[in-house]
C-alpha cells in the first residue's frame, strides 16, 4: 500500500492490509483492527461501548455473519440496510412484506452489487 498512499504512516498501511482482504475468514476481526498500532494511539477504552453494551441498549444482537456469508444481491442489501435503520427507527413498517425464500438466497435475482 506504499505505492497507492505514500503519505499515510506504516501503521495505517498495517491496518488497511488487515482490512482489506477479500475472503472474509482471512479478513482481520474488528477486535484485531481494534487492536492495531494506528487505532491503539487513539483509543479511550473507558469511553466506548462494549458490544454486550449495544446489544443490551438495542435490544437485539449483533450478527455480522449473515452479512459476510448471504449472496450479495441488490434485494438482499437494501433489506439488509432497511433491517438496520429499522433498529433506530422503531416506527418503519417492512411495506414489501416478507422476502420470498429465494431472495433471500440470492436465486429470484442474479443482479449483484
Amino acid at each position: 500500500y506504499a505505492d497507492l498512499f505514500p503519505s499515510a504512516s506504516a501503521d495505517a498501511r498495517t491496518l488497511m492490509a488487515m482490512m482489506l482482504v477479500w475472503d472474509p475468514a482471512k479478513r482481520a476481526s474488528c477486535d484485531e483492527c481494534l487492536e492495531s498500532n494506528f487505532i491503539t494511539a487513539v483509543r479511550d477504552g473507558e469511553d466506548e461501548a462494549t458490544i454486550a453494551a449495544l446489544e443490551s441498549e438495542l435490544g437485539t444482537t449483533v450478527d455480522l455473519s449473515d452479512i459476510e456469508t448471504m449472496p450479495l444481491t441488490v434485494p438482499n442489501l437494501r433489506h439488509k440496510i432497511f433491517e438496520e435503520i429499522r433498529v433506530f427507527h422503531d416506527g418503519l413498517e417492512d411495506k414489501e412484506g416478507p422476502r420470498p425464500a429465494q431472495e433471500r438466497e440470492g436465486r429470484a435475482n442474479s443482479s449483484t452489487v
